[in-house]
């Protein structure tokens, strides 16, 4: 008989296992709300707030759409809108493309069709996530890479020479148009910088004395008259329409007029320095309100000069003084802000809506925060310095053009 082996039983130790209570609670209360989206716990990631525009351009970002526990809700496309606004520019519309990539992500991606300032509002079953509407920026160029070797001068105009060029501004097709306040003309250029003609130069009613500021509007040329203390208009073409005011210190008279610029609507804005105010005209030239005045307080001058106005109508008047800056108003003159800067002069609003003025002989660009980005150039008279600027303006493409007195030159930076 075979002797049996015997088996010895194997016991095992049981092994404790602890419980996180917190976590289990926080595991279950996830259970049947993992496809509900809590509003709160979205967000926008890879988003870039500035970004170069092109009309061909696509930019994107997307948006992490997160239940209470914050995990991601996928197949909620369809629960996402997303709302684009230019600003200034209400009649745009624009559409975004929403695609969802997994795992509760959601790439929404959209080409800006203007550059400059406009905001995204993010909703999620029509409630607006985190942080929106959203700040965007199209830029027209990199502003902090303007170089030397991308400037180039002109310094004459069929056959004849600048002799105080001192203010210069841009037309809808991006022809550039410059009043000399010694030779009396007004020079346009096209934008090939071919010359397209000269006007104003000569005596009489339509002639001009000592230009001082130029501006652009719907068809018409503004120039301001610094010694006979009023604003002549000529047609695109040249053609003298009209003039008005005269000197002294009523509405609609002017001490020593100089900047000047339109909004969209028609109104056109003049810097009457030597009363340190702004008068408002009507596209009839009828006076329609004035703000600012001689003192030091906020929405007051010591020395104002030149003026612009942006996409959202808010206005920037430089207060040529060690304690002036640019002074920022609203579009019918309310004070908002003044940004900070040494003796600015000129000063332009780009399509992206960054400011450029002179501090120190430099040109120096803000950003539409009113931050301080870029500084170029020095004092002197080579390519990339500067001689007493007197004018600024960008056109459409984002290319520079200073009107300079003191080199007897237009200089054009380039991207």
């Amino acid at each position: 008989m075979k002797n049996k082996t015997h088996l010895k039983p194997v016991v095992y130790e049981q092994e404790k296992i602890e419980f996180d209570l917190d976590q289990l609670r926080k595991v279950f209360s996830c259970i049947g709300t993992f496809a509900t989206v809590d509003v709160q716990k979205c967000f926008v990631s890879k988003m870039k707030f500035h970004f170069p525009f092109k009309r061909t351009n696509v930019t994107n970002f997307l948006v992490e759409a997160k239940n209470s526990c914050g995990q991601g809700v996928p197949n909620v496309a369809d629960r996402i809108t997303v709302e684009i606004h230019y600003h200034g520019k209400p009649h745009l519309t624009e559409s975004a493309t929403i695609k969802d990539t997994g795992y509760g992500q959601y790439e929404v991606s959209y080409t800006p069709r203007v550059c400059g300032v406009h905001t995204l509002s993010v909703l999620v079953a029509g409630k607006p996530i985190p942080g929106s509407p959203f700040k965007m920026i199209a830029q027209l160029r990199d502003y902090t890479k303007m170089e030397t070797q991308n400037c180039h001068l002109i310094t004459q105009y069929g056959g004849k020479k600048f002799q105080t060029p001192h203010d210069v501004a841009i037309t809808t097709n991006d022809d550039i148009v410059i009043v000399d306040s010694s030779t009396r003309d007004v020079v346009m250029l096209s934008k090939n910088l071919k010359l397209i003609k000269t006007f104003g130069h000569g005596n009489g009613d339509g002639k001009l004395k000592e230009p001082e500021g130029v501006a652009v509007g719907h068809n018409v040329i503004a120039v301001s008259e610094w010694s006979d203390h009023v604003v002549k208009k000529f047609t695109l073409q040249g053609d003298y329409l009209s003039k008005f005011g005269s000197h002294g210190s009523g509405d609609g008279q002017f001490r020593y007029p100089q900047g000047l610029t339109f909004n969209n609507k028609g109104l056109l804005y003049e810097v009457d320095s030597g009363n340190c105010r702004v008068q408002v005209f009507d596209d009839s030239n009828k006076f329609t309100f004035k703000f600012g005045s001689k003192g030091s307080d906020s929405g007051q001058f010591q020395g104002p000069r030149c003026i612009a106005v942006d996409s959202s109508y808010q206005v920037y008047v430089t207060d040529w003084t060690a304690s002036g800056g640019i002074v920022v108003f609203s579009e019918d003159g309310h004070f908002i802000k003044k940004i900070s800067c040494y003796k600015p002069y000129i000063i332009c609003l780009t399509p992206d809506d960054h400011i450029i003025t002179r501090v120190n002989s430099c040109l120096t660009v803000f950003d539409p925060d009113y931050q301080l980005i870029a500084q170029f150039g020095t004092k002197g008279h080579k390519q990339g310095q500067f001689e007493i600027t007197t004018g600024v303006t960008v056109n459409s493409a984002g290319t520079i053009f200073i009107s300079e007195g003191g080199n007897a030159r237009l200089q054009i930076i380039t991207d």
